[in-house]
């Protein structure tokens, strides 16, 4: 039996019902996407999908003929052309034309940009682009872009005091850049690019001003953002890498700002980036976050290793992992280590070693286990103690009740992907969920779900919802579509994702049921940072079954036979992964 979200129910038989009727409609072509007008990134192809009426008539697009499934949805790969480009539709059936339709786009495609010919310095190329701090003994690069041949020069620019240096042209292009060391102070600086020997060129200010000082001048900040939503990243942009995430309620120094980001110091070795706004601004640096780790006190419970760290009041950590090895690291910044503290395990503990490591003004612990650590850590701050769990293998209880938690991807105003005849992710999504679930409670499981209705669930309340309902492991389901300029048919793909290696691991017994019963190519197990894998506390995955965009996947996944075919596979693996039989025993 189909089984079909409730909100959608009418939505889902209206479809069937104009379907039935369809041999009455009269002939049209729909294309879902592009839109019409729509700025299309691409340089030689890009595709062009949706649906005609009636099925069975031969549709052309700019004069070849595309292949149409019996659903009447289509999805097409064509060469394009740079400009304003016009997909020209048209249906044809017994050597009749019976409708036509230009769809019009704006192709563009990332080029190099021309070599300046006009007598000015192009504001829009100029770096630092920010406001930007930094602390003595930094160097910046400055670079600016004009005519090939010129003399430029860069100067800073502070009250009555002024640093001048030469500008380089490295590959004739008129893209002119240095790096400039600062040894002295100076406060809101301005920067101003001149040309020396081309007087018709005139000089330019840029928006940005620079400041230079001792790293105790910059302000203190607390973090007032939740864990796993304070992302600390190596660069001042959004494309930078994280390093590490940090605590909620931590108090750090800064030491320098680039635009909308400010740089902290974790240490006297770490500097990260993170958004201001996510941080508040405090008077006093006597609130700095600093810890003495004295004693080491590791207890048990039937389902977790429990280690108080003595000393540690909050703390900004950094996990270690060991792939395959059955140890387990943390990074405590701004933390040293007593010289007399204790490290005090109960007899036959599953710990069988605590390594220490002092560094510079951090220190690393290395827990060595009699088990491998794929099941989930965390640690959390209580009455001057950092307290560290480290889940027990959940194979160990075979009894015990596991709860998995389903997450159906987008919903409400975020649609996700769509196919060619309409279909919305979201609703795909939630279809493909509520079968998994219904096998999974067949199977013995206690099932979760971040929604079960067509609403929308801010992404990071979803692992929220998890934590609150107790979930041993969580599941997304998606399916895939494709950028611009490419070909859905060549990645189309089963793929799965994690962040941590107990999601990897977890992944993995997904990965191998579903590669058996997928029936499409299996694009692979990989690292990706997403907010619903980067939950350490529990093992989790994302899966993107399919892509959406192709016909034939489109008119497979909501079906019954499909969703029965992938859960089944599913629960199969969560079994296998937990060491139960089929039964889930």
């Amino acid at each position: 039996m189909l089984i079909i979200p409730q909100k959608i129910t009418l939505l889902y038989f209206t479809t069937i019902i104009f379907a039935s009727l369809s041999c009455f409609a009269s002939p049209h072509i729909n294309v879902i996407y592009p839109k019409d007008g729509q700025r299309v990134v691409a340089r030689d192809i890009t595709y062009i999908m949706g649906t005609i009426e009636p099925k069975d008539a031969k549709l052309y697009i700019n004069g070849t003929e595309i292949a149409v499934y019996h659903t009447g949805a289509f999805l097409a790969v064509l060469p394009v052309k740079k400009g304003i480009f016009p997909f020209k539709c048209r249906i044809v059936k017994d050597g009749k034309t019976l409708s036509e339709l230009t769809r019009t786009v704006n192709i563009t495609h990332w080029t190099p940009k021309p070599i300046t010919t006009k007598n000015i310095i192009e504001k829009s190329t100029l770096l630092p682009a920010s406001n930007i701090g930094i602390t003595l003994g930094e160097t910046i690069l400055f670079s600016c872009k004009t005519k090939p041949s010129c003399k430029v020069v860069c100067v800073i620019k502070d009250g009555k005091k002024s640093i001048e240096f030469p500008l380089f042209d490295k590959y004739g292009g008129g893209i002119y850049k240095a790096e400039h060391t600062f040894n002295e102070e100076i406060h809101s600086a301005s920067i101003v690019y001149k040309v020396l020997n081309n007087t018709n060129i005139p000089s330019v200010k840029s928006d940005a001003v620079i400041t230079v000082q001792n790293v105790d001048k910059y302000p203190v900040y607390i973090v007032n953002t939740p864990i796993m939503e304070m992302k600390a990243r190596d660069r001042a942009s959004y494309n930078g890498n994280y390093t590490s995430f940090l605590t909620q309620g931590s108090v750090l120094q800064s030491s320098g700002f680039n635009g909308k980001w400010t740089r902290l110091l974790q240490d006297n070795e770490t500097q990260v980036y993170v958004r201001t706004s996510q941080l508040t601004k405090l008077i006093s640096k006597k609130l700095i976050t600093k810890n003495v780790l004295t004693d080491i006190i590791v207890t048990e419970s039937s389902e977790k290793v429990v280690a108080y760290l003595r000393g540690i009041n909050i703390a900004n950590v950094k996990w270690l992992q060991f792939p395959a090895e059955r140890k387990l690291g943390i990074k405590l910044f701004k933390t040293s280590i007593s010289d007399c503290g204790e490290v005090l395990v109960t007899k036959n503990s599953r710990v069988t070693d605590i390594k220490k490591i002092m560094g510079l003004d951090s220190c690393e612990l290395v827990f060595k286990l009699d088990f491998e650590p794929d099941w989930g850590f965390d640690i959390q701050y209580k009455n001057g103690y950092g307290i560290v769990t480290i889940n027990k293998p959940l194979t160990e209880n075979k009894q015990r009740p596991i709860t998995v938690c389903i997450d159906p991807g987008h919903g409400g105003d975020e649609l996700g992907a769509v196919g060619p005849s309409g279909l919305m992710e979201k609703n795909a999504n939630l279809a493909m969920c509520q079968t998994l679930k219904k096998r999974l409670i067949g199977s013995g499981f206690n099932v979760i779900m971040t929604r079960d209705e067509d609403i929308k669930v801010p992404i990071y309340d979803r692992h929220r919802f998890a934590h609150r309902n107790r979930a041993d492991l969580f599941i997304s389901i998606h399916y895939n579509a494709c950028p611009d300029g490419t070909d859905p048919f060549k990645r189309r793909g089963l793929e799965l994702y994690y962040y941590y290696d107990s999601g990897k691991y977890f992944a993995s017994f997904i990965h191998n049921e579903l590669k058996r019963v997928s029936k499409i190519k299996d694009n692979g197990l990989a690292f990706k940072s997403l907010v619903v894998c980067r939950d350490y506390t529990i093992p989790s995955c994302l899966i993107e079954l399919d892509y959406i965009s192709i016909p034939e996947a489109e008119a497979t996944i909501m079906t019954d036979e499909y969703r029965e075919r992938i859960s089944s596979a599913i629960v199969l693996a969560l079994n296998k992964y937990l060491g139960r039989d089929l039964n889930g025993k």
